[in-house]
């Protein structure tokens, strides 16, 4: 079927309607040029011939898929929960995991204002508890640093002696032939001291 561009919006309106009013299979146009004229067919165009016009046919259903449901996260539980009391430890739960719950801002505010009433007093109670035993660690830490430091500058200052000693001891040795019994006898319990002390480091 082959007709000139004075039949095109005859033929455009034509397969746009029979596809509205029947929902048919998509129908593809093609619109051809030969010796110079164009037309517009639903065949393809016969050999050197190109020009595929485009598809009409049913608009294709579109589904509305439901966005989804945003749930913020659960905020941190406080430093203090483990200091309060069970019962205001779980209202504290309750208002932290109120919004990922769903929870309306009406019943938070319930929430809240429960917490206030019930639990204002073991609030103050649970963050002084746990300031006090963060001090306490803290201070613990630093005590223990203190001691390492203390128990490295005894072992460089034992360390220190004992090449002394041993310095003093070569020299000693090395007078050994010359000495008489009483000082050979020093330098034997000087040596013994020695031992006893700097060996084991």
């Amino acid at each position: 079927m082959k007709m000139g561009m004075a039949g095109m919006p005859a033929l455009l309106a034509a397969a746009l309607s029979a596809a509205a009013a029947s929902g048919a299979d998509a129908q593809t146009l093609y619109r051809c040029n030969n010796g110079g004229s164009t037309y517009v067919s639903d065949r393809p165009c016969g050999p050197g011939l190109p020009g595929k016009l485009g598809v009409i046919g049913p608009v294709p259903e579109r589904r509305n898929t439901p966005a989804p449901t945003y749930h913020p996260p659960v905020a941190k539980a406080p430093d203090h929960l483990p200091y309060l009391s069970p019962a205001c430890a779980s209202i504290n739960d309750a208002i932290r995991t109120a919004p990922a719950r769903g929870l309306r801002s009406a019943a938070i505010q319930e929430l809240h204002q429960e917490y206030r009433q019930k639990c204002d007093e073991d609030e103050q109670a649970a963050q002084q508890r746990f300031s006090q035993e963060k001090m306490a660690q803290r201070n613990e830490r630093r005590a223990q640093q203190a001691a390492q430091e203390s128990e490295r500058a005894r072992l460089v200052a034992d360390r220190e002696r004992c090449h002394e000693l041993l310095r003093i001891l070569h020299g000693k040795r090395k007078q050994l032939e010359t000495m008489n019994a009483g000082e050979k006898a020093d330098f034997e319990r000087f040596e013994a001291s020695y031992n006893s002390r700097c060996k084991a480091m």
